[in-house]
């Protein structure tokens, strides 16, 4: 059984950026950069942004936070499966019998590993909370897979979280 617990470090530095989301949003709303020679000269649309910036910074920040404190590790990898507790939207358990494929997947220069599962409706459904389900659902419709596993959380490179999982 192989067990990747959280990188402390990682989560500090995505909650940093989460703050600095946070700020950029309030400055918008609170004092925009309006420039009229260009895009930027729209106050509406710089306080949606801002507006936007300001959720998804604390949402990210919110769960963040709460992986931070997480004592549990990120991802466990065991001769019955996989148990993904690594994000927001983790899956849980997985076992190796309902597994299609593991893929490698890149989005924004963003790594991630896919898990296909024979039936992804299963994990959508076992969330709790209706934000993850909409993200996982998210998830199945854009990668053809509602599971994606990324090393941002761990104490792992994107590399060395391809190799255990293969």
């Amino acid at each position: 059984m192989t067990e990747i617990p959280f990188s402390k470090s990682k989560i500090v530095l995505m909650f940093l950026g989460c703050i600095i989301f946070v700020a950029v949003g309030a400055w918008f709303l609170k004092n925009p950069p309006v420039d009229p020679d260009s895009l930027l000269g729209n106050e509406v649309l710089l306080r949606i942004i801002g507006v936007l910036a300001i959720i998804f910074g604390a949402i990210i920040g919110y769960f963040s936070v709460r992986k931070f404190f997480d004592h549990r590790p990120g991802l466990i990898i065991s001769a019955e499966g996989i148990t993904d507790n690594s994000s927001a939207v983790s899956a849980g358990f997985i076992p190796w019998d309902d597994i299609v494929e593991i893929r490698e997947m890149t989005m924004n220069n963003q790594h991630f590993m896919t898990i296909v599962v024979q039936n992804p409706q299963t994990y959508i459904d076992r969330q709790q909370n209706a934000f993850k389900r909409k993200m996982m659902q998210l998830n199945h419709s854009t990668y053809s897979a509602a599971i994606n596993i990324s090393a941002n959380t761990l104490q792992c490179s994107f590399k060395e979280l391809k190799t255990q999982l293969r």
